[in-house]
């Protein structure tokens, strides 16, 4: 007696393919196949062919995800930062508030070199990004005061580096 079951292909009857009836015995009552029809036998090729639309169709709506993916990247990216420049704008105009930024050669500076004001917006974050107008007023009196209170040193349009003394 072996032990694996015997094949399929040896018997002599047709199963159904979807309720798995014998071909001479009455299908289950929820089987699509109405008794006395014909059983439904896939050939091969027909598998095939529908394996391969499938498979074709799942790659199409695979590239459709992944393009709609990458404009919602790139939207979301963009998104940001134009967030970013609104930001800095708003950061900016807190500093010429405070007379940071009294003149033209201040506000360029402030422009080609964002990341030397560092100091400044961590200390205007903490504050809670506070503005000389508006619903932000209350912590803008501390901001003010700190701005003038910190040291900074940057280069001149000509290269020379200035020390910003607070006065």
């Amino acid at each position: 007696m072996s032990m694996y079951p015997p094949d399929k292909e040896n018997e002599q009857f047709v199963e159904c393919n979807v309720c798995g009836a014998p071909e001479e015995m009455q299908h289950h009552p929820n089987c699509p196949v109405a008794a006395g029809e014909e059983i439904f036998i896939m050939d091969a090729d027909i598998v095939n062919i529908m394996t391969n639309a499938i498979t074709k169709s799942a790659m199409e709506y695979m590239k459709k995800i992944k393009t709609d993916k990458d404009k919602l990247l790139a939207t979301s990216r963009f998104e940001q930062m134009q967030e970013d420049y609104l930001e800095i704008g708003r950061f900016g105009q807190a500093l010429f508030d405070t007379g940071k930024l009294s003149e033209a050669k201040d506000v360029l500076h402030f422009i080609q070199n964002t990341s030397m004001y560092e100091p400044f917006y961590l200390l205007w974050i903490e504050l809670n990004r506070p503005q000389k107008v508006g619903a932000r007023k209350e912590t803008w009196d501390m901001f003010h005061n700190a701005v003038w209170n910190l040291k900074s040193k940057r280069k001149e349009a000509d290269g020379q580096q200035t020390e910003d003394t607070g006065n």
